[in-house]
């Protein structure tokens, strides 16, 4: 019954925003002031993530940026920067997390929405750049769990965001999941209560869905790996409704990952005989797959674009490139600003106007274009290395996208391979 009332209010609140959209129309945002500054535009993607309260969202948010901080060689030298508030706000987040005799910290408030503005960054030949954005919006969960009147304007915001988002990550407690298989009274309706109101809002969108499981290392217990584990989970989570619904409707035209994560590893935190997550006095933490989410996001929104387009589109496009990089260096113009306007150009951004709820801003079609032409770049490696000064920083650029696209693509891929289970959308998957 309570279930019923939830989807109900939820339900009724989202007919009351549409309808109140419908009546005045919706103020321009501005641009932001840091990249009008920088005197360009790089391209930047959006990701809400979505959670009830207490399912460890606001962990795994501090412990991403702990493990991709600086340049790592296993990341191929890519990793992520934030303004210097925000950077100690999330290191002093994590180490009240790693902290083996401290308390766990408090999570998002009702209603409160953290906006982190991550940059992509890889070191190549000695340089540090500054390649994509990718806007990150922590949303408080009791806004779908616990949805009254005073929150309509927040449920306002989180729906914009929703309908804007390159990618939506959904958080399911892990500790859910755990109930579920230790055969707990209403595990079963506890875990539909966590997830139910998310899928609502994800089959609003058209942008892909990543599913995290948290708190993965308290699942240890239902399987001898993490593959094992994680099938076990997929099976769980395919008997609720909600989740089958999602999965059978859009398992062919939406990228859609199941993902565990821990933000602080195997044999850190036991579960207690009280249902509490306790951490050990000794132990240390160590962060897994939280690295791949983030990795994920531009990889997956380009794959879904690329699914897409049929195949005489597709030739289309390739030739154009094709032709474009073979003009006598005029490859360098992959990477330079206001090409939009080329043939292959035009088509691209006519087919990406569909994903994600309206368009790819003119920059991100500028890097779709280069995740198409990968192969092309890479096998154009050495003359890039081989221009004249006038084309050089373009040409640094090139490499560069290519090489952080190429990272991130393979940070999915082994994860792929090493868990096939992740892949709830199979025609979609990456080939190595």
């Amino acid at each position: 019954m309570e279930i019923v009332v939830l989807v109900i209010v939820v339900g009724a609140v989202i007919w009351l925003i549409d309808r109140s959209r419908k009546r005045r129309p919706q103020p321009a945002r501005p641009s932001s002031p840091v990249r009008q500054a920088a005197g360009h535009l790089l391209p930047t993607f959006k990701v809400v993530a979505l959670g009830v309260p207490g399912s460890g969202k606001t962990a795994l948010l501090a412990s991403m940026f702990y493990r991709q901080w600086a340049p790592r060689p296993e990341l191929g030298n890519y990793y992520l920067r934030l303004p210097h508030s925000d950077a100690l706000y999330l290191s002093s987040l994590y180490r009240e997390i790693s902290d083996p005799t401290g308390l766990w910290p408090s999570g998002t408030g009702v209603g409160q929405e953290r906006e982190f503005e991550f940059g992509c960054m890889l070191q190549l030949d000695g340089t540090h750049h500054e390649l994509a954005r990718i806007k990150y919006i922590d949303y408080a969960g009791e806004l779908l769990t616990e949805a009254s009147p005073e929150h309509l304007s927040s449920f306002e915001v989180l729906l914009r965001h929703v309908e804007e988002a390159s990618v939506m990550l959904v958080i399911i407690d892990g500790l859910r999941l755990r109930q579920w298989f230790d055969g707990h009274v209403n595990a079963a309706f506890r875990l539909d209560l966590a997830i139910r109101p998310y899928i609502q809002l994800a089959l609003r969108a058209t942008c892909p869905v990543q599913f995290l499981i948290t708190k993965w290392d308290l699942l240890q217990p239902i399987g001898f790996d993490d593959r094992e584990r994680l099938r076990k989970c997929r099976d769980a989570l395919l008997s609720n409704e909600a989740f089958r619904a999602l999965v059978m409707t859009h398992n062919r035209d939406r990228m859609l990952r199941l993902i565990p994560v821990s933000a602080v590893g195997f044999g850190f935190a036991d579960l207690a005989p009280s249902g509490h997550v306790v951490k050990r006095a000794d132990a240390e933490a160590s962060p897994t797959y939280v690295e791949i989410p983030l990795c994920a996001v531009v990889p997956d929104l380009f794959q879904q674009v690329e699914h897409a387009m049929d195949e005489a589109a597709r030739t289309q496009v390739m030739g154009e490139l094709q032709r474009l990089m073979g003009r006598g260096g005029g490859w360098v113009n992959l990477a330079a600003p206001g090409m939009a306007q080329t043939p292959a150009r035009r088509l691209l951004r006519s087919l990406a106007g569909t994903v994600p709820n309206g368009s790819l801003a003119a920059e991100s079609v500028e890097l779709l274009a280069e995740w198409l032409a990968r192969p092309l770049i890479q096998e154009r490696e050495d003359a890039l290395r081989q221009v004249d000064a006038f084309a050089l920083q373009r040409a640094t650029i090139l490499r560069a996208r290519s090489a952080l696209l190429e990272i991130m693509r393979r940070q999915v891929v082994m994860l792929q391979e090493h868990l096939p289970e992740s892949v709830l959308s199979y025609e979609l998957r990456y080939l190595p």
